[in-house]
């Protein structure tokens, strides 16, 4: 008898075994039709529910806001593993987290709470919680619901209807209660199938966004940020009405900043901490002008940029006299230290709030969304100067192409006043001169890198972040692009901290494998440039330039007396939307001038632009490659 029920213990357990993993049919049939459209994708969500309500919390007379979501995942490829993440903070909780299979039977998987932990935060309230989900064949099935609280509405800003994986169909609805004014903007909608319904539930509000095939998110480099790409919606609480008192939270842009202007009124400021380094600095300066930049520079020198995110820390400057003392602090920190320095030089200064380039918004609208960052300004001779201290090795008056052109919100007292920040006029420039001659098998000669604008800063923080002992390979490889045929020697006792509109790198430089001779005839390939970076026609997101750039190079070849040109390559000049390309080579008192022009001309490359953008390298790759032909005379 026991072998009897020991028997049918093995069968119902083999049996539960297969009911839990095998799919049905019905599920491996659109797997596989959904792995024929889509090869490179894993899972896709077949349904993704999102509901958010609120609620007013009598303890903390606060509003708070609960999204509940729901995401039915279908593995279309071969078995997958992933982990499902909620995030939250001090700000937030996490209460159901449940997995469900394809019978819709719950799943007694581990949820794990975690510290966010990443490399670019030095200290961060931020936590996770996770479950490690398997989908062992194709067809499998999961079903997962999560649900969090915001303690405090403000701090819901923004739902996404995108995901990592695509979306066949979703939702999401917002339930309004009668005593609350919520108003919610609309982004990215044109291009995807979306419907919005509203409707009445009792006295509640409720408006419902339908969607249908939503691709997903990408992760590619140089791409804009996700407000500019990816529908979504902003959630704006603008007031509440308990025991008919009504309360404004957002209604306009002046109650934002009336939230921000409290957080920074209470911090303390202790300027006797810095006013020694700060009279230091200005000791010897016979001008205001000269007096911001030895602090504005001091700052950026001597305080390390590092992200914090602690609760209301997120916004909140840590005290500048802090900052001061450990050497450290995140944009806010480092912003109201160069404020508070400047005003302890009897200068007048202001803090400002500013979204970069990253975000889709102004300030048309009140939302934490709209802003990620803050800087300081000067006011001086009746003109506004934005200092960026997070910017190293930015020039005084010069603004990074993330803020140039961008509203600002600047603080002055308990007024504000939003301006924009100018459009910065530098040239941001990438020069490259060669002076080069025929040396038997190779080509040598001196050449000399100059930067200038962003061009210089970003060549400044790329060299000054890696190890002495490496920075001579990292010079050899920016100036030789990689190419393993081309070496160079930099001269020494260059100096990659100093400071001015531009910056000059000089070298040796010998081409090894760029001249080859047959019957008499030499065959020179000048240029060794490459165009891989920017070859697009794999890409699938818009792409975003650092900054709109000029790139020069102006190579002079020596010709030796006994050899003359047989016929000059082709120039190129082309110009579009895009860019502008000039190609030219020219012959004078037997010295072979080569000039080469890129200059970009804006700094979102669109998808719909790709084919121009691709057929103009194309074209500039293949003039640049024409070899140069000597014969001997």
């Amino acid at each position: 008898m026991k072998h009897v029920i020991l028997g049918l213990t093995i069968i119902a357990f083999t049996t539960s075994f297969a009911q839990r993993y095998t799919p049905s049919e019905e599920n491996i049939s659109a797997a596989k039709q959904l792995q024929q459209e889509f090869e490179e994708e894993n899972l896709v969500v077949i349904d993704n529910k999102v509901l958010i309500e609120f609620d007013f919390n009598r303890s903390t007379q606060l509003v708070e806001a609960t999204l509940t979501e729901t995401n039915h995942f279908l593995n279309i490829g071969s078995a997958y593993k992933m982990q499902y993440p909620v995030f939250y903070d001090t700000e937030s909780e996490v209460g159901e987290f449940t997995i469900r299979d394809h019978r819709k039977k719950f799943l007694t998987e581990q949820v794990h709470d975690e510290h966010l932990k990443r490399s670019d935060l030095f200290h961060t309230d931020y936590r996770v919680k996770y479950v490690n989900l398997n989908f062992p064949l194709q067809g499998s099935e999961r079903s997962v619901t999560t649900q969090k609280t915001f303690k405090d509405v403000k701090y819901l800003t923004s739902e996404y209807f995108s995901d990592n994986f695509r979306v066949q169909k979703g939702s999401v609805s917002l339930v309004i209660p009668p005593w609350l004014d919520v108003e919610v903007k609309e982004f990215n909608f044109d291009g995807f199938q979306i419907e919005k319904k509203i409707s009445q539930q009792g006295d509640e509000k409720v408006i419902t966004y339908q969607f249908q095939e939503i691709p997903p998110m990408l992760e590619e480099s140089y791409t804009p940020g996700p407000s500019y790409l990816y529908p979504h919606i902003i959630i704006l609480a603008q007031s509440f009405t308990y025991k008919e008192t009504t309360t404004t939270l957002f209604s306009g842009i002046e109650d934002l900043y009336g939230w921000y202007n409290s957080l920074v009124e209470n911090v303390p400021v202790k300027a006797s901490v810095y006013q020694d380094k700060v009279d230091e600095l200005i000791a010897n300066c016979s001008t205001d002008e000269e007096k911001a930049r030895n602090i504005y520079y001091w700052v950026q020198d001597n305080i390390r940029y590092i992200a914090f995110e602690d609760g209301i820390a997120g916004f909140q400057p840590d005290s500048p006299q802090n900052v001061f003392e450990k050497r450290y602090g995140d944009c806010k920190g480092m912003a109201i230290l160069t404020k508070s320095m400047l005003e302890a030089a009897g200068l007048e200064a202001y803090l400002v709030w500013i979204g970069t380039d990253r975000l889709a918004y102004d300030y048309s609208f009140p939302s934490l969304a709209v802003d990620n960052h803050m800087i300081a300004a000067l006011k001086l001779n009746d003109r506004l100067y934005f200092l960026d201290a997070t910017e190293k090795y930015s020039e005084f008056g010069q603004y990074a192409s993330r803020i140039s052109g961008r509203e600002a919100m600047v603080k002055e007292g308990e007024h504000f006043k939003i301006v924009k920040v100018p459009t910065d006029t530098t040239q941001n420039l990438d020069h490259t001169q060669l002076n080069l001659v025929i040396q038997k098998e190779s080509i040598q000669g001196v050449g000399q890198k100059r930067f200038e604008g962003e061009s210089k800063v970003a060549f400044q923080n790329f060299v000054n972040a890696i190890g002495k002992d490496v920075q001579e390979d990292a010079l050899s490889h920016i100036i030789t692009q990689g190419q393993s045929n081309v070496s160079v020697k930099v001269t020494p006792n260059f100096d990659a901290s100093l400071r001015g509109n531009s910056m000059e790198l000089d070298y040796v430089v010998e081409m090894k494998n760029n001249i080859a001779e047959f019957d008499g005839t030499l065959y020179i390939d000048l240029d060794p440039s490459s165009y891989k970076k920017w070859d697009f026609s794999e890409r699938k997101n818009d792409y975003l330039l650092p900054f709109e750039e000029q790139i020069v190079s102006e190579i002079h070849l020596a010709l030796p007396e006994s050899y003359k040109i047989i016929e000059l390559p082709k120039g190129l000049q082309l110009s579009n939307d895009l860019m502008d390309l000039e190609v030219s080579y020219e012959v004078i008192d037997k010295t072979l001038t080569y000039k080469k022009r890129i200059q970009f001309k804006k700094r979102t490359i669109t998808k719909s632009q790709f084919d121009v953008w691709n057929d103009s390298f194309s074209k500039l790759n293949k003039t640049t490659q024409q070899q140069i032909i000597l014969q001997k005379n």
